[in-house]
C-alpha cells in the first residue's frame, strides 16, 4: 500500500485537520554544511512542551547550541496541544516558511508528509545509528522514508492513592472486575465511609482526551478502528463488550465527566476527589508542584486487562518543514535535541512524563541514580513507566496491531509498522468512540445501537480521506 501526493487544498486540509550534548563531539553529524561562514541560518522552532521547566530547558539548550554553532540562530515558539494541528497545518501549507522545526501532532504529520511538506531525514536517522537508536519502531516513516524522530516517549498509566488502597487492604487491580470493585469502594454514594467522593476519574466527553485515555481498554478487549489494510473494524463484539463495561463505570466518577478535557483527569485526582485516574506521567511532577501533601502517597499501575495487555504510546516527535531554507542547520538542531546531555536532561523537566525514546536516554534512565530528584525518589513509578514502554501501542504507525495480536494469540498489540493516516482527522477516528460512549450515557442507547449510530459517519469520513490522500491497498 502507498500514499500518493494529491492536490488537496489548504482550505480543505484545514477543515479536515483542525477538528481536533555529551560534549561537542556528540554534535558532529557527518552531514554536509551548506552555509558560508558569513551566513546565518535562522530557525524557527515550535514546541508543545510549555511547562515552565521545559521552556527554560529549551532556552538553555538554544544558548548552548548557538554557542557551538555560531552560524545558526534558533527562535523558540510555543503552542498547546489543542492548537498544534491548526498551527502546523497553516505553517506547512502556506507556501511561506514560518516554521522550520516543530513538534507535531503525529497523525497530522503523516498527512503533511504525504503531501511532500515534511523534509525526508533518512540521512539524519542513519547518522544516528539507524532505527535501532530509537525505541520500538518509533521512527515516523511513510512509504519507507523517514520524516520524524522522537525526543521522548510517553505512556498512559493508572495513578492511584497508594496510601488509601493500603489502608483499605485493596490490592492493585489487574482485571476490569477488580478495577470496578476498587472504584465502587472509593465512591461515597455507594460506600459512606469512602475517604474520596468518587472512586475513579474517567472521561465520558466527546473529546480527544476520551479516545486517548480509554482506547487501551478497547484494545484489551480486541477492538480497534482498522485492520492493517485500513478496512474498518469498528463494528465488532469487542466494541460492544467494551462499551457496555465502560458505560457501567460512569457511576463511579463525577457526573461532570461528560464534559471533561485533559486537565480534569489530573485536577480531580490531585484535589483528592478521586482515588484513581489515568494519564501520562505528567501527574508525578504535578504532585510535587501542586499537591506536595501527596508526595510518597501516589503509585501507578498498568491498565487492567481483558485479553491483551495494552496502553497508549504517545511518542513526542520532531519534524522539519520541507521548505526550510536551512535543511542541514535544521537537522543539526534536531540531532542536538535527541542526543547527549540535552536529550537526557530534558526527560527530567517533567519527570515521568517523557520516558526514554533513544538508546542513549534508556542508558541514562536505567541508572539507579540519574540526578533527576523526582525520578530518583520514585524508583517504582519509574520502573513501571519504563516497563510500559515495551508494550505500549501507537496506532498511528501500526494499523491492525490489535487484530493481529488477537489472531496470533499475542500478549499485546503487535507493531505492524503500517502507517495509518486516518488518524490525521479527529472527526473520523478520534471522536468516534467517544461519540458512541455519549450515545449511551446521554441518550440511553444500548452498546450495539450506539456503535451502529456512529458507524456511518466513520465510514463516510474514511472513504473521503482515502480518496483525498490517494490511498491504495
Amino acid at each position: 500500500m502507498s500514499l500518493k501526493k494529491t492536490g488537496l487544498s489548504r482550505r480543505d486540509f484545514l477543515k479536515l485537520s483542525a477538528a481536533g550534548g555529551a560534549g561537542l563531539a556528540a554534535l558532529s553529524t557527518g552531514l554536509p554544511r551548506l552555509l558560508a561562514q558569513d551566513q546565518i541560518a535562522y530557525l524557527r522552532f515550535l514546541t508543545q512542551e510549555v511547562d515552565a521547566p521545559q521552556v527554560e530547558a529549551h532556552r538553555q539548550n538554544i544558548r548552548a547550541f548557538e554557542a557551538a554553532h555560531p552560524d545558526i540562530r534558533v527562535e523558540l515558539q510555543l503552542t498547546g496541544a489543542e492548537q498544534i494541528v491548526e498551527r502546523m497545518v497553516a505553517a506547512l501549507t502556506s507556501g511561506v516558511t514560518s516554521l522550520d522545526v516543530l513538534q507535531p501532532n503525529p497523525a497530522t504529520a503523516l498527512g503533511v508528509a504525504a503531501r511532500g511538506q515534511l523534509l525526508p531525514i533518512d540521512d539524519l536517522v542513519e547518522s544516528l545509528g539507524g532505527d535501532d537508536f530509537f525505541y520500538g519502531n518509533s521512527v515516523m516513516k511513510l512509504n519507507g522514508t523517514s520524516y520524524g524522530i522522537p525526543f521522548g516517549g510517553g505512556v498512559v498509566m493508572f495513578w492511584y492513592r497508594q496510601d488509601l488502597f493500603e489502608e483499605a487492604g485493596i490490592g492493585v487491580p489487574t482485571t476490569w472486575e477488580e478495577l470496578e470493585a476498587a472504584a465502587r469502594h472509593f465512591t461515597r454514594t455507594l460506600n459512606p465511609d469512602s475517604p474520596t467522593e468518587y472512586g475513579i476519574s474517567l472521561p465520558f466527553s466527546k473529546h480527544a482526551s476520551t479516545n486517548f485515555s480509554v482506547s487501551p481498554f478497547w484494545w484489551s478487549a480486541g477492538g480497534d478502528y482498522f485492520d492493517k489494510d485500513l478496512n474498518i473494524t469498528f463494528e465488532s463484539d469487542a466494541t460492544v463488550e467494551f462499551l457496555e463495561w465502560y458505560a457501567s463505570m460512569y457511576q463511579y466518577t463525577s457526573p461532570s465527566a461528560t464534559g471533561w478535557a485533559w486537565g480534569d483527569l489530573i485536577n480531580t485526582f490531585l484535589s483528592g476527589q478521586t482515588a484513581m485516574t489515568l494519564y501520562l506521567g505528567r501527574v508525578l511532577s504535578r504532585v510535587y508542584m501542586n499537591a506536595p501533601d501527596l508526595v510518597g502517597k501516589v503509585g501507578v499501575f498498568p491498565y487492567p486487562r481483558r485479553i491483551l495487555r495494552a496502553t497508549e504510546d504517545d511518542p513526542n516527535y520532531l519534524v522539519i518543514n520541507a521548505n526550510t531554507p536551512y535543511p542541514d542547520a535544521a537537522k543539526e538542531w534536531v540531532r542536538y535535541l535527541v542526543t547527549g546531555d540535552a536529550a537526557n536532561q530534558f526527560l527530567c523537566t517533567v519527570p515521568g512524563h517523557l520516558p526514554p525514546a533513544t538508546s542513549e536516554q534508556q542508558a541514562w534512565w536505567d541508572q539507579d541514580v540519574t540526578g533527576c530528584t523526582i525520578l530518583d525518589e520514585n524508583p517504582e513509578i519509574k520502573r513501571l513507566i519504563g516497563e510500559a514502554v515495551d508494550y505500549a501501542f501507537f496506532p498511528v504507525l501500526n494499523a491492525g496491531g490489535v487484530q493481529e495480536a488477537v489472531a496470533q494469540g499475542a500478549d499485546a498489540p503487535i507493531p505492524t509498522g503500517v502507517p495509518n493516516p486516518m488518524y490525521m482527522v479527529p472527526s473520523i477516528s478520534t471522536l468516534t468512540l467517544p461519540a458512541a460512549i455519549q450515545e449511551m450515557i446521554l441518550n440511553g442507547r444500548t452498546a450495539r445501537d450506539a456503535m451502529m449510530t456512529v458507524l456511518p459517519e466513520l465510514e463516510a469520513g474514511v472513504n473521503t480521506m482515502k480518496t483525498e490522500i490517494g490511498w491504495e491497498s
